[in-house]
Formats: C-alpha cells, structure tokens, sequence
C-alpha cells in the first residue's frame, strides 16, 4: 500500500496523549484511548496489507509473522533488557518479582491476561509497574493468531461475505464489552473478546477501502472531506480531556475516539485541512518513534516513581516525557529501523532464531526471577528484612477480610480471642482494622474474651451511607449492624479511615510524599435536607452509627485515625539504608501538625458525640497518636520506625510491629481498669496537644 504520512501524525496523536496522561496532566485525563487509536491504527494497515497480498495470490502466514517479529519483537527486547538490566541493580525483590513476572508475560504475548488477574490499570499501583503497558501488545498478538486466518479461509470460500462477517464480529465484541464494562470491567480492559471491535473498525476500514472509492461513492466534495477529518480530530481530542478513570471502558464511551479515528483514516488526505495538519513534519517524526516511545515511557516513569522517596512533580514529568522521546528515536534509528530492513537481515531463518533464542531467555530470566522471589541476594540481610512485607502484615488479611468479589458472613467470619468462650466483642471497620487485628486478638485472649472480627477494606462503619467506590460496603455495614442489634454482644470496637472518609481527599504530607488515588465520594441513602457537604453526611453516618450502637446497650470504643504518612514505609527505609547505611528515629516520619490538621474534623465530630451521649462510659477511645507522634526522642512529628523496625507496611496501615503500640491502651480499655483520656469540651487542637 502506498505510504501515508498523515497515517503517522495520527500515530503521533495516539501516541503522545498515552505519556502525558500516565504523567498525570489532568488535561489529558481520557489520554488512555490513545491505545484505542493504535488498535485501529493496527487493524487498517495489517488488514490493507494481507488483502493486497491475497489480491496477489502471495500471502502466507510465514511471511506475515516474520514481519510482525521485525515490527514488534527487536524494540520490545531491547526496551525490556534496558529495563531488566537497570532493575538488577536498581530494583528492590518485591519489585523485580513482579517485573520478572511481566517478563515472562509479554514474551508470551499474555501481558493483559497476568494484569487482569492482578492489576487494576488506573490503581496507584499500576502507576509503579514498568511493563503495565504491555498488555496492548497482548491483546494485538492475539487478535493476529487468529484473525489473517479467517481472513484467508474467507477470501477463499466466501469473499463476498468478508465484510459481513467483520461487521458481525465487531457487533458482537462491541456489545459484549458494554455488558461487561457494567459487571466486569478489569476483564472488559485488559482481554481481547472485549477490544476486538476496535480492531475490527480498522480492518473494516481497509476492506471497504480495497472495494470502493468512499468520496466518489458518496459524492463527497473536497470541502466535505475535509470537514470530516476534522469533526475526526474533535472527536478524538473530547475524549482526551472530557473521560476520566472512572469512566466505564471501552463501552459505548470508546466510540468518539474509535469513529473518529475511522473518520480520519478515510478522509484525511496531504490535501486537507486534517492530512496537512498529521502530515507536518515534527508529527510525522513522532509517529515514526511513536511505538518505541511508547515502549519506553512507562518504566522510565515507573522507574522514577520507585526510586524517588518524593512524588514527581509536572517539570519531572516534562523532563521524562522529552527523554522517553529521547530513547524512542535512538530505539527507532538504531534498533527498529535496522531490522525491518531486509537487507540488514534477510534470511526468515535468522529472524526466527533470533526471536526463539532471545524468548527463550527472557523467559527463563524471568521465570527465575519469579521463583526466586525477585533475585533477593542482590541485597544484605537488612534490606530484605524491611521489604519483607508478608512478615509485617497481619495474618487476618489472608482469610479475614472481606472484599468485593468475597464478602464473609457472620458465621464464616474470623474468631479471635479466648476460643472456649461465646463472643461478646466485635471489633468492625476497614483494612486498617483488619492491620491491627493481631495485636486485638492477643489482648483478648488475655482477657479471656472472644471476639468476631467483621473487616471489609476501603468499608467504613457506618449507617445509610454509599461508598460511591465500593457499593458493597453500605449491605456489609447494614448487615453488621442488624447483627449486632440482634445479638447480645456486649462491645463494639470500631476502627477506620475516618479522616479519609470525613474530607474525601487522598492524603500530602506536605514534604514530597502524596498519596495517589481518587477522591472518597459518598450518598446519603436517608432523605436529610439540612446535609449539604460531603464531611457532614459522611459525619452523620459515623454519629449515627455510634448513636444506635449504645442505645441498644453497646459499649463502644473507636480507634481514632492512624497517622497517615504517604510514604510507602518499608520500601522508603529500605532506599535510606541503602544510600546512607542507616535508619533513624526520623527517617520517613511526618509532621505532627498536619497529622493534628489532618484529623480535626474527625477529633470534632467525635467531641460531638461524646458530648450528646449521657452515659458516658459506654464510650472509649485509643489514641495511635499517643505512641506514634510527638515523642522526646522525635518532638514534633509522627515516627515511621522504631528501633529500624517498620511500623507500617505500607503509607498507612500498622505493621504488626506498629500495632503493638497499641496494646496498652487496648488492653486498659477493654478490661475497664484504667480508662482513657475522655474526649472533652476542647477544641480538637487543644485535645491533641494536652495529649
């Protein structure tokens, strides 16, 4: 097919709103549907090729996945042994392990099948995972197994009937995926079934191409054309900035970008407005790098998210996007642009050897790399002891805690304390309950009491509220409350996020270290006018909460907020050690004061309640600032370690080393002996700092 150079600005367009949204530029908060374009992209040019060579009776599949081996596998290996050559020395086991793991995957081509069973795209997490954006190449490779096949036994035995069938397929993914972006949209993202018409659109794209002359079969006019290239532009360029995370995807919102894409290809010409615009130079030398510069953004912005103790700020995110852009035409010069060239290597025979060989051992790199557990001699004893984050967890999180896909009941939740005795305490929150759960199960079995442990991550207790996030969590918290209406247990303990839940914000510590993820939204299933704000509705759902609880006889005890750090604990102690060779007091700890600002509406709200209630002690609480914060050895501020060991496994959740902080004020409330500093009538500044 003849080479069109606004084929490549269209690349170019795919390509740079990908980087720029995993660099977190909210105007490009839809970036994602770049791969999108590339799908389709994909699909005209692979389809144009194999019906020209049909047409010519000289298609075969040999020569089809010799191309496809000189296209993608050179920039791909050579990307992912930068990658694994900068992760040996650089990368922490836990962290190689998991890339190892993705090595693995990709050289099979199976990339978005191992991240839909492990990795939400738009999770923190995915934001640290240098292989992530290989899953589209997964999805690619798979649809190219199959599709120049149906293609072939079609142009045989029912070319008439090519485009039909196309065009059923299509249909069908398409309403497939928006069924599925409703029950199941990380299946919906990351496999094929689901991403098949996108690719489709394109190869419908190149079939009715082959068969007619669209401007001349329409009588459209070069003015017309022309218009639609551009409505094609617009269309893409909404869906970059109007979608989000969160919207449903790819679904019926995928399709803006996916008909404009299709728009472009068949009606952008060097000589409209469209073609003139994609077929300037700069952009077509983008598109030209544009698979090598997307092969090669993700782990430099990986990488630098894991090796910065602080967040990046947008000027770190420019500087990445301009050497990602760097390497891709370094990549693209030296690496993919030798390969594809015949004369550099002619024989199928070597390219072939050269895949198999180079597959081979990526695969058994990475298949060490795994079973190894991240190749851990790398590092001294230390260094393995602070990352080693199974043994700072809490054993309940293997079994305890419910989630959405398994939500435990009453009689199949966890028991914790004395074993011979009926339960008389439920201790109910979030994971950073379940963080603590340990520490609770040991202080009741000392007091021989038995406990029903009642966890559900990112679930606050609560009464008549939604999680906008998490729609389980509002059944869970209304069956746990009916229980515990119905049941003569005795004492509640409550522990949660609360100031996450109360401000809807994700936590800055104010010195580099910011939490990612989106706001904490919630509705009000009760119809109370007088709420307007947010922390007021999510207030009065705690209130209310702890209100029924001790008027049904309940004795109560909250947890208060666990400091919050944004840092990842053990994994910042770790990068200290290594660069300076020890742990203080210090390291990785925060501000006392922003801890106090942070927690001021909840240390409020709970003042309120406390106030209102006329018994009370049949109200408690435990205060994790007392042992965390405002210490002699470290005034001012909230510790992260202690003695080199970590208090948390990860920003925000005790380790079990941390829990046991607790045990004190745990045991003393529960045993009714020496009760706690009562909330007062001090203002929750007052209160933190006469504590």
């Amino acid at each position: 097919m003849n080479y069109r150079p606004e084929i490549d600005g269209l690349r170019a367009i795919a390509v740079l709103p990908v980087i720029l949204f995993h660099a977190d530029f909210s105007w490009f908060s839809g970036g994602y549907v770049g791969v999108d374009i590339f799908f389709v992209i994909s699909g005209y040019l692979i389809t144009s090729i194999i019906i020209k060579e049909l047409k010519q009776n000289r298609f075969s599949i040999a020569s089809f996945y010799e191309r496809r081996a000189r296209r993608i596998l050179p920039a791909l290996f050579f990307v992912v042994g930068c990658g694994g050559l900068f992760g040996w020395f650089f990368l922490l086991p836990d962290e190689f392990r998991s890339m190892s793991q993705g090595i693995v995957a990709l050289t099979f081509f199976a990339s978005n099948i191992l991240y839909w069973w492990t990795t939400d795209y738009f999770s923190p997490a995915a934001e640290e995972n240098p292989l992530l954006h290989t899953w589209s190449l997964g999805v690619e490779e798979q649809f190219y197994i199959f599709f120049p096949l149906l293609l072939m036994v079609l142009w045989k035995w029912g070319k008439s009937k090519i485009s039909i069938i196309v065009w059923s397929l299509c249909i069908v993914s398409f309403a497939a995926a928006e069924f599925a972006s409703h029950l199941w949209p990380s299946a919906n993202f990351y496999l094929l079934p689901f991403r098949a018409w996108e690719l489709g659109a394109g190869a419908l794209c190149a079939i009715y191409s082959n068969k007619i002359d669209v401007t001349k079969t329409f009588k459209l006019n070069s003015k017309t054309t022309s218009a639609l290239g551009v409505v094609g532009l617009v269309l893409i360029f909404l869906s970059i900035i109007l979608l989000d995370k969160s919207t449903r995807f790819p679904s019926v919102y995928a399709l803006p970008s996916i008909i404009g894409t299709v728009l472009i290809i068949a009606f952008a010409r060097p000589t409209n407005l469209t073609g003139k615009v994609l077929s300037y130079k700069p952009i077509v030398a983008i598109g030209l790098i544009s698979f090598s510069a997307y092969l090669w953004h993700q782990p430099i912005f990986a990488f630098s998210r894991m090796l910065n103790l602080t967040r990046l700020d947008a000027y770190d995110y420019v500087l990445l996007s301009i050497l990602s852009l760097c390497l891709a035409a370094f990549s693209w010069k030296y690496v993919e642009a030798p390969f594809r060239n015949k004369n550099f290597i002619k024989q199928r025979s070597t390219v072939a050897l050269f895949s198999v060989v180079l597959s081979t051992f990526f695969i058994v790199f990475g298949f060490i790399g795994h079973t190894t557990k991240g190749f851990p001699f790398r590092f001294d004893s230390k260094v393995l002891e602070l990352t080693n984050i199974a043994s700072l967890k809490s054993t309940n999180f293997l079994n305890c805690q419910s989630s959405p896909k398994h939500i435990l009941t009453i009689n199949n939740a966890c028991r914790i304390g004395e074993e011979q005795q009926e339960p008389s305490v439920v201790f109910w929150g979030d994971s950073h309950a379940t963080a603590i759960s340990n520490t609770v199960d040991s202080v009741l079995e000392e007091l021989e009491l038995q406990g029903i442990l009642l966890t559900y991550s990112a679930c606050m207790p609560s009464v008549d509220l939604v999680r906008k996030d998490n729609p389980n969590c509002s059944p869970f918290n209304a069956r746990n409350l009916q229980f515990l209406l119905d049941s003569n247990i005795e004492t509640v303990i409550l522990s949660a996020r609360w100031s996450l839940n109360i401000e809807g914000t994700r936590f800055d510590n104010g010195e580099g270290g910011g939490e990612y993820g989106e706001p904490v939204r919630y509705e009000l299933q009760s119809n109370i006018n007088s709420l307007k704000e947010p922390s007021e509705i999510v207030s009065w759902g705690i209130k209310t909460l702890i209100y029924k609880l001790i008027e049904n006889g309940k004795s109560v005890i909250v947890v208060m907020d666990i400091p919050e750090l944004a840092w990842d604990v053990p994994k910042f102690l770790a990068r200290t050690y290594l660069s300076e060779n020890t742990i203080t007091l210090s390291t990785a700890s925060v501000s006392y004061q922003t801890y106090k600002e942070r927690t001021e509406k909840a240390y409020v709200l709970f003042t309120e309640v406390k106030q209102s209630i006329d018994n009370t002690d049949k109200l408690k609480f435990i205060y994790p600032d007392l042992e965390l914060c405002n210490l002699r050895e470290a005034p001012g501020r909230c510790i992260a370690n202690k003695d080199g060991q970590p208090l948390y496994f990860d920003d925000d959740h005790l380790s079990i080393y941390g829990s046991e902080l607790l045990r004190a004020q745990l045991r003393n409330s529960m045993s009714k002996i020496n009760a706690v500093d009562q909330i007062t009538t001090e203002t929750p500044a007052e209160l933190s700092t006469a504590r």
